[in-house]
């Protein structure tokens, strides 16, 4: 589950624009998937994520600048949490583990996604997990808000002190199909607290896209530790998407994903 941590300023190159529309495009080739260059460990049971092979007609450059940037950013947490499990006189000094999977790797996106685990002295450990999609073209974070149309779009969900974007959407209409996909619990004993968790449809919630399992992962941010299982990613299905506004080149694009690479997840094991 992604809180709201520094690595969100990693995220912040969603921007709205006032007008929505699908512009024209030629149907995704099946085949075009990139290729990946996969990076040594960043640590002990902490993989690094893959960089782009240098290709024509994509922004590899700019995408593996982000890239680096978010390694970095986990090299760093790396050290907080020794120095805050030092602090607490946590057992073992604290740790950081984190798994890194590719569900998409073309055409047109490229999904990242990060399973963080994280214990550094406080009551109880962490787990944190994001997805970013990036579209191959122009190297930037996609605009969810724009490629999810005005039914499902939303707003860009932002800061409550700073005003600025958070990388996160706010849009009752996608929060909706989520708990629908998400379902009422876990399947264990005692998630029973999820059907009514989270309630409040305005909360942020991270998006991704997921060739993988063919469609959309969604997951809500807004939720406290206890209840944390209850925020969890479901991927939101392409059949279920169509006819809603969502731009019809990433549903294709996501199609033809699935088509290329059966499960790209399995990628970017280390």
């Amino acid at each position: 589950m992604r809180t709201r941590t520094a690595l969100t300023t990693l995220v912040l190159l969603i921007s709205s624009s006032p007008t929505w529309a699908e512009p024209a495009y030629a149907p995704p080739a099946a085949g075009s998937a990139v290729k990946l260059l996969h990076q040594r460990q960043i640590g002990p049971g902490v993989q690094a994520l893959p960089r782009l092979k240098p290709t024509p007609g994509i922004a590899y450059d700019r995408i593996n600048h982000a890239l680096t940037q978010l390694d970095a950013e986990a090299r760093s947490s790396i050290k907080e949490c020794e120095v805050m499990a030092k602090d607490m006189e946590a057992p073992a000094g604290g740790s950081f583990t984190r798994k890194v999977s590719v569900p998409m790797t073309g055409p047109g996106f490229l999904t990242v996604f990060m399973d963080d685990d994280t214990y550094c002295g406080t009551a109880y450990p962490t787990h944190d997990n994001n997805g970013i999609t990036y579209d191959l073209l122009t190297g930037k974070p996609v605009n969810w808000v724009d490629l999810l149309g005005p039914q499902l779009g939303g707003t860009t969900d932002k800061n409550s002190k700073t005003g600025k974007p958070t990388g996160y959407l706010s849009s009752p209409a996608l929060f909706r199909l989520w708990k629908e996909a998400r379902g009422p619990s876990n399947d264990e004993p005692g998630n029973e607290i999820c059907a009514d968790t989270p309630s409040d449809d305005t909360g942020a919630l991270s998006v991704w896209a997921d060739a993988s399992e063919l469609g959309i992962a969604v997951q809500s941010i807004d939720v406290v530790h206890a209840t944390a299982v209850c925020g969890r990613p479901a991927v939101i299905p392409l059949s279920a998407l169509r006819g809603k506004g969502v731009s019809a080149q990433l549903l294709d694009s996501i199609a033809a994903g699935k088509a290329a690479h059966g499960h790209p997840t399995a990628a970017a094991r280390q």
